[in-house]
């Protein structure tokens, strides 16, 4: 399976957390 991520990266207060979504249809599987 070809895993992707699509991570958009937040820092508030020295915290940091990973935001975005996971595509694991079939439409999502194909060559980026």
């Amino acid at each position: 399976m070809n895993n992707r991520t699509h991570r958009k990266l937040l820092v508030v207060d020295g915290r940091t957390g990973f935001t975005g979504g996971v595509g694991i249809a079939p439409e999502w599987t194909g060559d980026a």
